[in-house]
């Protein structure tokens, strides 16, 4: 990983230090007065992974992220000795390596409340409706893909761990504010169902033998929603395997909201008859 550096012209000697005492800096360039805004030198190493947590978190003791700036840049390959004896020396193993201010930086920006994480989430939501109506476990596959809301739940933990009170306020307005709006759109859905006699109460009575870890809980569904969304609790330094992590994770999320949602439409009119499905 590629380390640039802004540096305050008074304390470029120490950071030039930092970098040259770490055993996983494998290339190192200084460019005195080329820093434009903000002013200063700029420092640009080239670093193996498993070393950029314990330099950044040296960088912003010396106040650079304050007065002057830390960019973090993935590098496909390196190719030279020098990158070679840096990744031997750093310690640890560069694929559980986790440089934790870009986990911080990224879980902050996918957890933004927005337009698109409102009508994911909603979709989602009513996908996982119609998958317990016709007792689908595609479907529920489906909604658990299409859900954004791992992002907020994420940036909750993270903040949690590193102290972080601004990214847990905005994570929790998402999660607040994007499930009332999904659960509210498929409970008046399920209402605009029943009126056209697609489906009735028997929805809750029936058996679902593909969905009834949903609607009926058991042990069972205890273990399916704990072990496989486990995975999703450890930050994944590969960026094409985080797609299946979340996944993993939002195995958990789905099925609350959509018995809220799917289930509200007939608790609040128990006394409607419930008319014969048909799918015609």
């Amino acid at each position: 990983m590629q380390l640039r550096v802004i540096v305050p012209p008074d304390r470029t000697d120490e950071v030039r230090a930092l970098f040259e005492r770490d055993r996983g800096t494998a290339h190192l360039t200084v460019q005195p007065g080329a820093a434009v805004d903000p002013a200063g030198d700029l420092v640009v190493g080239d670093v193996a992974r498993e070393a950029v947590d314990g330099l950044v978190t040296a960088l912003r003791e010396l106040g650079i992220d304050r007065d002057g700036g830390i960019t973090m840049i993935s590098v496909d390959a390196a190719v030279s000795s020098a990158a070679r004896r840096a990744e031997e020396r750093a310690p640890g193993d560069a694929a559980d390596a986790v440089v934790w201010e870009q986990v911080v930086r990224t879980v902050d920006a996918d957890s933004q409340l927005s337009v698109s994480y409102l009508a994911f989430l909603t979709i989602a939501t009513m996908l996982a409706a119609i998958a317990i109506i016709n007792d689908s476990p595609i479907l529920v596959i489906g909604a658990m893909v299409l859900g954004p809301e791992f992002a907020p739940l994420a940036a909750l933990a993270v903040a949690a761990v590193h102290r972080r009170p601004r990214i847990a306020r905005h994570a929790a307005v998402s999660l607040f504010v994007g499930f009332a709006l999904a659960i509210g759109i498929t409970a008046l859905a399920a209402l605009a169902g029943r009126a056209l006699g697609w489906f009735g109460t028997e929805v809750l009575t029936e058996d679902h033998p593909g969905t009834g870890f949903i609607t009926r809980p058991d042990r069972w569904s205890l273990l399916w929603r704990s072990w496989p969304g486990s995975p999703g609790c450890s930050p994944s330094p590969r960026p094409r395997a985080a797609p299946w992590w979340a996944c993993s994770s939002r195995s958990r999320q789905c099925p609350r909201p959509v018995r809220w949602g799917c289930h509200w439409p007939w608790v609040a009119r128990p006394s409607s008859p419930a008319p014969p499905r048909s799918w015609g």
